[in-house]
């Protein structure tokens, strides 16, 4: 049998349907509304662990769609700046050629910090795990 996403996130369909609703760029009040609740209800599941995880988990999934998009462009990108270097001014060129080497000298910084913290992320789920059991640990031993 089928299960829906609400049922796979543990949400209700209202809140299902108020993160769709931000997702289209409405305002909180404005989704709350679309899902047929009050703000101050909307409010408070922005309080819930869940519902924080869903919402998350959907901003992610956006981002990971437009990013998609952006990539299908880049090598319309590549072309242009390599159009840019090869035509114009030499002062046109050299403009091109400090974007292209800003730009990759960035992205060099983004992906190193990217992949610093998805490595402190692991290394905190473990240190987590760790920690819980130990609590655990030490609660039995009390007992």
């Amino acid at each position: 049998m089928k299960r829906n996403k609400a049922e796979d996130t543990g949400l209700s369909p209202r809140q299902m349907r108020y993160i769709s609703a931000l997702l289209t760029g409405k305002t909180k009040a404005q989704a709350a509304h679309e899902a047929g609740v009050t703000d101050r209800c909307a409010r408070s599941w922005h309080n819930q662990p869940r519902f924080q995880q869903a919402l998350q988990s959907a901003l992610d999934g956006a981002l990971r769609d437009v990013l998609t998009d952006f990539a299908s462009l880049l090598p319309d990108v590549v072309h242009a700046f390599a159009d840019g270097l090869r035509s114009g001014t030499p002062q046109q060129r050299a403009s091109v050629a400090e974007k292209v080497v800003t730009t990759l000298l960035r992205l060099r910084v983004d992906v190193d910090f990217a992949s610093r913290v998805e490595r402190l992320e692991n290394m905190m789920g473990v240190y987590d795990a760790q920690f819980k059991t130990e609590t655990e640990d030490a609660g039995e031993s009390t007992r």
